[in-house]
């Protein structure tokens, strides 16, 4: 899978062009499938974290199992919580208000926005 990475982005569209010919779907579904795959090989490999993780929904009874026949829209992952507790998270019952991170979130990308803005 990271071979196809190094290819250039033409031969890439070029085989998910192939692919979609042989599935009868448009090939950003191919590319979009791809990708997916590829996050989740990575997410799941991760040292530390990926045996805590929980691969779920529709797009795992297709890609785990080959129950139904689709092409993702969302990817339901879930973490264990008393993975979450041990690292050091705050639990859930304890965290801020949604809208504390709402306005948290905000200034973090408008922090960010004036960081780019003055390179």
């Amino acid at each position: 899978m990271n071979k196809f990475l190094l290819l250039s982005e033409d031969d890439k569209q070029a085989y998910f062009g192939v692919a979609a010919d042989n599935l009868h779907v448009m090939p950003q579904l191919i590319e979009k499938d791809f990708w997916v795959c590829w996050i989740l090989k990575i997410l799941f490999s991760l040292p530390e974290s990926g045996s805590h993780f929980t691969f779920k929904g529709g797009t795992s009874l297709s890609k785990c199992y080959n129950i139904i026949k689709r092409f993702s829209e969302d990817v339901d992952v879930s973490i264990e919580r008393s993975f979450l507790v041990s690292q050091g998270s705050i639990e859930p019952e304890k965290q801020q208000s949604g809208k504390e991170n709402q306005r948290r979130l905000e200034r973090l990308r408008q922090s960010h926005v004036k960081k780019k803005l003055a390179k």
